[in-house]
């Protein structure tokens, strides 16, 4: 079957015109100019002077926002109306931090727990635990020095030697200037079940290698019912292992308590975690944030609903997807986001992570694909633009009822969109796209059923289709600007009812 279609290929190619020198030059520039403007976002991440710029800022600086900001306006952080109630006093003891490793521990697993335990320099495994109140940093150095845990400076950054825990009602508040650095050496790290509030502050892990437990790094750790606001702070080399609590900087909801609060972080600068992690929570908004030299996935979102990962600025080294929504979570927006460089898929979306909606990134430069679905249905990926990536532009897989839409899609060494492993019967919809320049156009194995309306092939002359859609390649090629929908049927495919889903779109 192989053969056979490389052959209607071959002949097909022989009855079309040459392509113009004019559409060749058109094609080209298209791509460098693009790359242009890339490489001058690139220029400015660089550019220290520009180190406080938000993520939309300096998009918009660097020419890109027709491409990576979306048409609706900036979201909106609006807390439940309260009644307010007279401040408590800010209490704090010291406590058995294993308590809270066990309120850790049973509802995420012991993963990293172990490692987490044997850092600590303290014999005793005590944690300065803020009780009641909100603190703010000079409460934190007067509870530490209260309950004799450690000595600290009467001002500037606070070296924390400790682990910290703001309990359930309680809270921390740190304002513009205040430093945090959370010690390496002695095992420290911040978990909060309470209410942490980061604006314009630094936290930072130091130290050297924990000589008990080299693999450990501090981390800052949302769980149970806690919640965070985190605006224009910035954090840096936090998070060690696998297991999500232990990521660098984690939001992670338990099954007994809910938060009473949104959790959003926008605006702030993360370098050198392993992870920025959402697990198990609703409605988290992550806006505006850049990434730089994450060594996980960037921005992690598993067991959760209606995440929002909007306008972000990823960059430097990335050994995996800038952003990655797995294990259920359904309902997610991510749009706006230029990711530039690393490996594996910019934006993979999986294991039954249906409804979301990817729009208006871009994906620059990876080594692997742009973006990837996979065993999630109702996916709607529209208007991003993907360019220079070593493998396929957008791929869908095992996924029924997605639609890719109006996006442009240049230079991908392998497919422009590639469609494989679908089910008996899924149907594909594949409409406005422009592509260019690409290994192939679209490319199907186990592709099923893929309609396609109003796409522009002009400028992806002569390798339109491959792999198990080759042999309809005249289809396209006589209409290279869409103007007759027309369905591409696998080349094994049998008819077959689409199965059923749920999709709204």
């Amino acid at each position: 079957m192989r053969r056979l279609s490389s052959a209607v290929a071959c002949v097909v190619c022989l009855t079309l015109p040459a392509l113009p020198l004019q559409a060749q030059s058109r094609q080209d520039e298209q791509t460098d100019a693009m790359r242009v403007l890339l490489k001058g976002l690139q220029s400015l991440i660089a550019d220290e002077g520009l180190a406080e710029f938000s993520a939309v800022a300096l998009v918009q600086k660097a020419g890109l926002a027709a491409f990576a900001v979306p048409d609706k306006p900036a979201l909106t952080f609006i807390q439940p109306a309260t009644v307010k109630a007279p401040p408590l006093p800010v209490e704090g003891q010291s406590l058995d931090l294993r308590l809270a490793m066990t309120m850790l521990s049973q509802s995420y697993g012991p993963d990293g727990t172990f490692n987490v335990l044997a850092a600590q320099s303290n014999p005793n495994l005590k944690a300065l635990v803020l009780r009641k109140g909100t603190a703010n940093l000079a409460d934190i150095r007067r509870l530490l020095q209260e309950n004799q845990l450690q000595s600290v400076d009467a001002g500037g950054t606070l070296r924390l030697d400790v682990p910290l825990v703001i309990w359930s009602g309680a809270g921390l508040t740190l304002g513009p200037n205040d430093k945090i650095e959370i010690n390496r050496s002695t095992g420290a790290f911040l978990t909060n079940f309470g209410h942490l509030d980061l604006n314009g502050s630094t936290i930072s892990g130091v130290g050297l290698a924990n000589p008990a437990s080299p693999s450990f790094m501090p981390f800052v750790t949302t769980a149970d019912g806690g919640s965070v606001a985190v605006k224009n702070a910035y954090i840096q080399h936090l998070g060690f292992g696998t297991a999500p609590a232990f990521s660098g900087f984690a939001v992670m909801r338990g099954i007994i308590h809910t938060a009473d609060r949104q959790n959003h972080i926008e605006s702030s600068r993360f370098e050198d975690l392993v992870s920025l992690t959402i697990d198990g929570a609703s409605d988290v908004v992550v806006e505006s944030n850049r990434f730089a030299d994450m060594r996980g996935g960037s921005v992690v979102v598993t067991h959760s609903t209606n995440a929002t990962i909007r306008s972000n600025l990823f960059s430097g080294k990335m050994p995996t997807n800038a952003i990655r929504l797995a294990d259920g979570s359904t309902g997610a927006v991510i749009e706006g986001n230029v990711v530039m460089g690393g490996k594996h898929a910019g934006i993979l979306i999986g294991k039954d992570s249906s409804g979301a909606l990817v729009s208006h990134n871009v994906i620059w430069k990876r080594d692997g694909g742009g973006i990837a679905i996979s065993n999630s249905d109702c996916e709607k990926i529209t208007s991003n633009l993907v360019i220079d990536n070593t493998q396929k532009g957008i791929e869908v897989r095992d996924s029924l009822d997605s639609r890719v839409e109006q996006n442009t899609i240049l230079s991908n060494q392998s497919a422009g969109i590639w469609v494989s492993g679908q089910r008996k019967g899924a149907q594909t919809w594949v409409t406005g796209n422009k592509l260019a320049a690409n290994g192939s156009g679209l490319a199907g194995a186990i592709g099923e059923s893929i309609y396609l309306d109003a796409n522009d092939f002009t400028q992806q002359y002569p390798q339109f289709l491959s792999g198990d859609l080759t042999a309809q390649f005249k289809s396209v090629a006589l209409d290279l600007r869409g103007a007759k929908p027309i369905t591409l049927i696998s080349s094994d495919n049998v008819k077959t009812d689409p199965p059923k889903t749920t999709c709204s779109n």
